[in-house]
């Protein structure tokens, strides 16, 4: 059942696995030491750009290192199956997934903000208008990534 990885180039299938994939792993570095963190996110596509929304608390490592160096990489699966074989050399890994490069901007426009949160929220399931309090809205800040680059692959079971 074995196939080799495949390159991912269309962008309807790019856009699928950012629609299944459930957490995106940021890649930042800052003077030379990597940092990588799980998170959370939203996304939008208009036919010509991909932005990636997160929020965080305005203070933190992963805020200095941003401040530091706002080039990224982004990670994301959205699907993984183990194969087991007898031997060693018979395992294998089923995958999609994607490779993003990009650069991250603070978000300072109340209307984007409020905009990337609600994707984020209807992204995990918040059914409604969500109606978010000033207080909660001043303590937090939300980045936009904005893709330069992506690449993928996959290797999935033969059917």
């Amino acid at each position: 059942m074995r196939r080799k990885d495949k390159e991912i180039s269309e962008i309807d299938e790019v856009i699928k696995i950012i629609e299944d994939s459930k957490v995106m792993h940021l890649g930042l570095s800052n003077n030379n030491l990597p940092y990588v963190i799980p998170l959370n996110f939203g996304f939008q596509y208009d036919g010509n750009i991909i932005k990636i929304y997160f929020h965080s608390a305005k203070v933190g490592k992963k805020i200095d290192f941003i401040n530091s160096n706002n080039k990224c990489a982004v990670e994301m699966t959205s699907y993984f199956e183990l194969e087991k074989g007898e031997t060693a050399c018979q395992w294998s890994a089923f995958h999609k997934s994607i490779m993003i490069e990009g650069n991250i901007f603070l978000v300072e426009n109340e209307e984007e903000i409020k905009n990337a949160m609600d994707l984020l929220m209807k992204r995990y399931g918040f059914e409604g208008i969500p109606i978010y309090e000033e207080k909660y809205l001043k303590a937090m800040a939300v980045y936009c990534i904005e893709v330069e680059s992506i690449s993928g692959k996959r290797n999935m079971p033969k059917i």
